[in-house]
């Protein structure tokens, strides 16, 4: 049985796919869905404090903090990656290819393990999520 795994992601949507040979088509398996990524900002925040707090008479403001929105993405990359993670632990995964929307692809990267950091064959920073299996096939080198 093959052990190759390729994964289509973006903060909303991840979806993995087995191949079927290292030549072949891949067949997708599971999609993990971040219903949180379709939300607003606004819809995302139910409890603000305003975008400064009075100190002395000088407001401060909280700079270089995610939003509610890039906490949910890194939430869901880190959620991706345990997936995958879970794969190679229980010997289902000896190589995996991903093709990520380039602001996720860098989210995921931040959560692989050591271990999975080796697995990891071509990375493809292309938003394809919505693509056909045979489309997403076509990105990746003829043998994977």
């Amino acid at each position: 049985m093959t052990k190759i795994w390729v994964i289509a992601a973006d903060s909303w949507r991840a979806r993995l796919f087995r191949a079927d040979s290292p030549a072949g088509k891949i067949t997708e398996v599971r999609t993990l869905v971040n219903p949180e990524a379709r939300l607003r900002e606004g819809e995302l925040i139910t409890d603000t404090g305003g975008g400064g707090q009075a100190l002395g008479g000088a407001s401060r403001h909280i700079f270089n903090q995610p939003s509610e929105m890039e906490h949910q993405e890194n939430l869901f990359a880190r959620q991706v990656a345990e997936e995958i993670e879970q794969l190679r632990r229980e010997g289902k995964l000896d190589r995996v290819y991903i093709v990520a929307e380039p602001r996720f692809l860098g989210r995921l990267r931040e959560n692989y393990s050591r271990e999975l950091q080796k697995r990891v064959g071509v990375e493809v920073p292309r938003h394809v999520t919505a693509q056909s299996p045979a489309r997403i096939r076509e990105l990746l080198p003829f043998r994977i």
